[in-house]
């Protein structure tokens, strides 16, 4: 765990434990005192939070901004609402998600579709099994420490404007990685809150078009430092920008070779393709995400935009090929 004061309303939460896994918290210190997220219980528990806030001079939090409603951002919402009695703000599409009072259920996860695609052993029949489904379930809430859902969360749009008394963020809608995710710009002292945005973003949950537009947004900003929300303490954005051109052409690489492979060895399979193209070097190497498949992901939306562009198609054999 690691406390890193910016300036003097602004402080940044590192938690302990592997960064890509566990998301950092910002503390926005101010006449309205916020969080922008808030972590997980097993990574940032109430009584080791408040005892942060006294050593800042904390009493209270009065609002939480969530940049999205993956777990591992917004467990402790429900939590530290109750606890503060203050108010949460979140995109539209994440309220459903955080209010939810029935825990988590396999059948809602947000990447369903593509976990039954890209990981052969979470086949159709072992993901519509009760049994299996509701063992999955129990073992992702004890790993979350038990998830609280939110009370109320009252929606945020893009472009708005929040004001905490000397500080102000505007928020950004950036979808991509997820379709809830916004970024959050401080224009006085030009710093970006990017969330998982870009470029550590393993998982794609909605279309290579949406993250196209979210990172080409965000490089139209006036700012000069990122902060991301795991792991670092910020960026300059003058090298973020040079990550996010890289960014944007490795997608055209992948989309290439892709098109390549289907032209040179004929309509293939998905886990055929995966080794074809270009691997994202940010997740390649890490134990975790070779695990979770995070290449055939991204594969698969490489694939989807190929087809929504008419350049591929898919046979009834689940084969892609050019016609």
């Amino acid at each position: 765990m690691k406390l890193y004061k910016i300036n003097k309303n602004l402080i940044m939460f590192i938690p302990s434990g592997t960064a890509m896994l566990n998301a950092n918290v910002y503390i926005i210190k101010d006449k309205i005192n916020a969080l922008i997220d808030t972590g997980t219980s097993t990574t940032l528990g109430k009584k080791r939070f408040q005892k942060i806030l006294k050593s800042l001079g904390i009493e209270k939090i009065d609002l939480i901004i969530l940049t999205h409603s993956h777990h591992d951002h917004s467990a402790n919402a429900g939590v530290f609402q109750e606890l503060f009695d203050c108010k949460v703000l979140a995109h539209p599409a994440s309220i459903p998600i955080l209010t939810n009072d029935k825990g988590f259920d396999l059948k809602n996860f947000e990447f369903l579709e593509f976990v039954e695609t890209a990981i052969p052993f979470m086949n159709e029949k072992r993901m519509h099994n009760p049994f299996f489904t509701r063992l999955v379930s129990l073992g992702y809430n004890f790993y979350q420490g038990g998830i609280k859902p939110v009370k109320k969360v009252d929606p945020i749009q893009d472009q708005d404007e929040i004001s905490f008394g000397t500080m102000k963020l505007k928020v950004f809608n950036t979808p991509g990685h997820s379709k809830d995710s916004i970024c959050l710009h401080e224009p006085k002292n030009r710093i970006l809150f990017t969330g998982d945005t870009v470029p550590f973003t393993p998982y794609l949950e909605t279309s290579i078009k949406d993250i196209k537009y979210s990172i080409k947004k965000i490089m139209n900003l006036d700012v000069k430092y990122i902060f991301r929300s795991h792991g670092y303490r910020f960026h300059p954005f003058c090298e973020e920008f040079c990550i996010y051109i890289d960014f944007l052409d490795s997608i055209k690489r992948a989309e290439k070779r892709i098109l390549k492979s289907l032209k040179l060895k004929g309509p293939l399979k998905l886990k055929k393709i995966v080794p074809l193209m270009y691997e994202r070097s940010h997740i390649g190497h890490h134990r975790f995400y070779k695990l979770m498949r995070t290449d055939h992901i991204w594969a698969l939306k490489y694939i989807q935009d190929l087809e929504k562009k008419g350049l591929i198609k898919k046979g009834n054999n689940q084969k892609y090929y050019i016609e």
